[in-house]
Formats: C-alpha cells, sequence, structure tokens
C-alpha cells in the first residue's frame, strides 16, 4: 500500500500517521481498556483502512512499544530530575513525589492503561520483554539521579543506589495502585508521606557523616 492509499489521511508523512494511530490506540485503552485495543478498533478510531496499521507498523509489539515511550511516560520519569544537593533529603525526595503525584491525579485514566498494558504484554509471549524494557530504563533513569544527588550533596545511604531506585519505584507504584482503587487522597498523601519519611532515613547528610 502507497501512503496515498492510506485512506483519508492519504497525504500525511509516516511519522504523523504512527503518531495518530498511537494517539488512537489511546483513545480505545482509555475509553475500553487494553483488551479492546484491536488494530481494528484503532484503526477505526483514527478513521483509517485496517492496511494501515500494518503500513505503519511490523507488529502490536512496536505501537505498545510506541506508548510505554510516550510523553505521558516521560512526564512521570521526569519527576526525578529536579534533585537539589542543596535540599536535604527528605525535602528532594518530597518535591519529586508531588512533581510525581501531581501527573498521576491529573490523568489516572493513563496510569490504569499503563498498569493494564504491562499485565497483558507479560501475558503475551510476542510482547513479554517490553515491560522489563521500559522498567530497566526508569530503574537506570533514578539510580543516576540519586548517585548525583549523592556525589553533589556528600551524602551517603545505608543501601546501594540500586536497591533505593527499586524501592522507590515499587512504593509509588503500590501507592498509584491503591489509590486508583479506593480514590481517597488523604490516605494516598498520608502514605506518600510516610515512605518518604521512611526513605528519607537510609541517607544520612554530609554533615552527620
Amino acid at each position: 500500500m502507497s501512503e496515498q492509499d492510506a485512506g483519508s489521511h492519504g497525504r500525511m508523512s509516516m511519522v504523523d500517521r504512527r503518531e495518530l494511530l498511537v494517539s488512537a490506540a489511546l483513545q480505545v485503552m482509555r475509553r475500553e481498556g487494553v483488551a479492546a485495543a484491536t488494530t481494528r478498533a484503532i484503526c477505526t478510531q483514527a478513521d483509517m483502512p485496517l492496511g494501515a496499521f500494518h503500513y505503519c507498523f511490523h507488529s502490536k509489539a512496536e505501537l505498545f512499544r510506541l506508548i510505554l515511550d510516550s510523553d505521558l511516560q516521560e512526564s512521570l520519569e521526569n519527576a526525578w530530575s529536579a534533585l537539589d544537593p542543596a535540599l536535604t533529603a527528605e525535602e528532594n525526595l518530597s518535591a519529586v513525589v508531588a512533581t510525581y503525584w501531581t501527573a498521576v491525579q491529573a490523568d489516572p485514566q493513563w496510569c490504569l492503561v499503563l498498569s493494564e498494558l504491562t499485565a497483558h504484554c507479560l501475558r503475551d509471549p510476542e510482547l513479554a520483554a517490553l515491560p522489563a524494557r521500559d522498567y530497566a530504563r526508569y530503574h537506570t533513569q533514578v539510580i543516576a539521579q540519586l548517585e548525583r544527588f549523592l556525589a553533589d550533596s556528600g551524602s551517603r545511604c545505608s543501601v546501594e543506589a540500586d536497591t533505593l531506585a527499586d524501592i522507590l519505584i515499587a512504593g509509588l507504584a503500590g501507592i498509584t495502585s491503591s489509590w486508583l482503587a479506593h480514590r481517597r487522597d488523604d490516605i494516598a498523601r498520608t502514605s506518600l508521606d510516610a515512605f518518604v519519611e521512611m526513605v528519607a532515613a537510609t541517607i544520612t547528610p554530609a554533615a552527620s557523616s
């Protein structure tokens, strides 16, 4: 199929058409769940013929990879980029968690889609490697930010940076999952504050070393 044959979007570039299909897939997933995001449903949402999907993507795995790499996911990861060595560990973690939680509350449907998408991928042999790849990228970024903070501030941590990164990611994911179930902001806020306090206790500032 040529680009000109791809339905009403024939004049669009390949990149633009792929972005439109990713957007359509997210709309379907938000509205009906990941299981409903068949190639037919995605193309219908994008107002494209079914063949357009196979023209733009080699497989659904490629589409899901782009979704996991989307700006929505980046907005959560970017919460870790503002660590300031002039602030205490608890102040930094509080700022990170506040930024992260603002993103969660602004778009809970994306968090639900991400949870569903992860479970869906883990059950599909063709897609099973995607969550591990996505986690490794996130984990590496958090480790780098933690190590930079520890080096710049002269602080020490009672656990290795990779372990602390795993604790932070798992803890925030768990609180997010609980909040998606009960939607009690007060419970989530109390849990987040306690979590920050416990994690900060593993870090000793330079003046106390």
